[in-house]
C-alpha cells in the first residue's frame, strides 16, 4: 500500500482506482484505450521519449519504435514514421512526436482528487523536469499497461471478453508512462475504487 506524507508525523494511505474494462465488446480486436478529458496534445519530447523507451527495457529500438505509430493507439497521425525519434536518430529534421489525444488503457490503476463527479488524475506533467525512471517504475499510478480487448469462445459456446497485451507488440508487455501537460480527468463512473490496503488487481483481470 502506498501512503503520503501530510506533515511531519502524519501519513495518509493513498486512495486507487481502476479503468474499468469495457463491457460492449465493439472494441474487440482493437487497442482498449479510453480518451480522458481534455482532449490535449503532449508533446513527446527527447526526454519523454526516453523515459518512455527506458519503461521498456525488454523491447528493441524497432519494437518502440512501432508502438508510436501513425497508425496505432496512442499517436494517430502524429507518431513515426516522419517525426523526430531521438532513439533510433530517424527524422532528424522533423517536429517532436505527440500524443494526438491523452488516453488511458482498461485495467489501468490511477490515483488523484475527486471533484464533481471526476477524479483529477495524478500524472507526470512534461512541462516540469521529469524523474528518473526508478521513481516512475516504482510507482504504478504513473504508467499504465497497454492492452488489447479480444472476445473467446469458451467450453459452453459462449463468446466472452478477454484482455490480451497489445497487438503488434510480440507477445510482450507495453508500459506507457501517463503523461499530460495540464489537468486531466476520467469520470468517476468509468472507474472502481480500490479498496485500501489492497493490491490491485491485475490488468487482465476481466471486468
Amino acid at each position: 500500500m502506498e501512503y503520503f506524507q501530510l506533515n511531519d508525523d502524519k501519513f495518509v494511505a493513498r486512495q486507487f482506482y481502476r479503468v474499468n474494462h469495457d463491457t460492449t465488446m465493439w472494441r474487440a480486436g482493437l487497442p482498449e484505450v479510453f480518451r480522458l478529458d481534455p482532449a490535449i496534445h503532449v508533446i513527446l519530447t527527447e526526454p519523454v521519449q526516453r523515459l518512455w523507451r527506458a519503461l521498456n527495457p525488454h523491447l528493441t529500438d524497432e519494437q518502440w519504435t512501432l508502438c508510436l505509430g501513425n497508425t496505432l493507439a496512442f499517436t494517430n497521425g502524429t507518431g513515426f514514421p516522419g517525426r523526430h525519434n531521438y532513439i533510433t536518430g530517424a527524422d532528424a529534421d522533423k517536429e517532436d512526436p505527440k500524443f494526438d489525444q491523452t488516453r488511458i488503457c482498461g485495467g489501468a490503476t490511477i490515483c488523484g482528487a475527486v471533484s464533481e463527479g471526476n477524479l483529477i488524475i495524478q500524472a507526470i506533467d512534461v512541462r516540469f523536469p521529469l524523474p528518473p525512471v526508478e521513481y516512475v517504475r516504482k510507482r504504478r499510478w504513473l504508467w499504465y499497461e497497454a492492452v488489447n480487448i479480444d472476445v473467446q469462445k469458451g467450453t459452453d459456446g459462449v463468446f466472452r471478453p478477454v484482455i490480451r497485451p497489445l497487438k503488434g507488440a510480440w507477445g510482450k508487455k507495453v508500459y506507457v508512462p501517463l503523461l499530460s501537460s495540464r489537468l486531466m480527468t476520467y469520470p468517476l463512473q468509468y472507474l472502481t475504487k480500490i479498496p485500501l490496503y489492497s493490491i490491485p488487481p491485475s490488468n487482465y483481470q476481466y471486468p
